[in-house]
């Protein structure tokens, strides 16, 4: 069957300096309902497409167009009543200008714009994420700056903060922190009684019991402003002093020195030779 036309019109449009209009009716509302309309197309008495008297448009169906233009806002016929897009038909992109604000929920959450920055704002139970958040290329960017600085950080068991691929890491376990790859350094040797003992620091130890130690070349003891210490020299004898005051010696041949008297209860076995500035008592034999 042919297709049939209630009323089929043509037209030629020849001359350029001539504005035409395929359709025109111009209408004087000196007095009409609210609903009257410039337009109205039915299917079986139901209203298909309008145009109201004051220009509002009304499709039933899809509105397929090369590209719409608008001067006011674009808006569903009802709160959450209309998506952008759909799973198989979506947007290739959206261009917002300076200070676009992305806004659910009447400002629940808000994502806005400002020049070179956007703002997350109105996550009370926070943003979350289901792949690593990355900067654009390694090393470009910090968490935090100077000046605005995070609060805290937050690490499940077993967590890991890994610097340079690999070459120092601190991995947490229950209760224990372990350094890998390198060395732990503290910038200064800590004050605090609780402070980390430094191996190259000043620090003062109290209550610690030392199992077997060994010393360098001397031992000093400090109370107050009175030393004393113990050191071995260089020829290998063992010096008793305080200050700068050797009070008692003993070579490696078993020779003693002693400054001062020395009272002893027991014997005296002497390899080397004994010397004494002072008297030496003995309430034993002396070989």
């Amino acid at each position: 069957m042919a297709n049939q036309y209630i009323n089929a019109m043509t037209a030629i449009w020849n001359s350029v300096g001539t504005t035409y209009a395929g359709i025109k009716m111009n209408v004087t509302n000196a007095a009409s309902a609210a609903g009257s309309k410039l337009l109205q197309l039915q299917v079986g008495t139901v209203d298909q497409f309008t145009v109201d008297k004051t220009g509002n448009v009304v499709a039933v169906g899809t509105i397929t167009a090369a590209g719409i233009t608008t001067g006011a806002a674009m808006a569903p016929l009802a709160n959450d009543g209309a998506a952008l897009g759909s799973a198989a038909l979506s947007w290739s992109d959206l261009y917002l200008a300076l200070g676009g604000v992305l806004n659910w929920n009447s400002g629940d959450v808000t994502i806005t714009h400002s020049s070179n920055m956007l703002n997350f704002a109105g996550a009370l139970n926070g943003y979350t994420f289901d792949t690593p958040i990355l900067p654009t290329t390694n090393d470009s960017t910090s968490l935090g700056t100077t000046t605005t600085s995070w609060s805290d950080l937050y690490l499940a068991t077993g967590g890991v903060i890994n610097w340079a691929a690999g070459d120092v890491t601190l991995t947490h376990s229950a209760d224990v922190l372990t350094v890998g790859g390198g060395d732990l350094r503290m910038a200064a040797a800590g004050t605090n009684a609780a402070s980390v003992v430094t191996v190259g620091g000043t620090q003062t130890l109290t209550a610690k019991t030392l199992t077997t130690p060994v010393m360098g070349t001397s031992l000093t003891v400090q109370n107050g402003a009175k030393v004393i210490g113990i050191r071995v020299t260089a020829a290998g004898t063992l010096e008793i002093y305080a200050g700068a005051t050797v009070l008692m010696s003993i070579t490696e041949t078993g020779n003693l020195v002693v400054l001062g008297t020395s009272r002893l209860t027991g014997n005296v076995v002497s390899l080397g030779n004994i010397q004494a500035n002072g008297d030496v008592e003995a309430f034993a034999g002396v070989p």
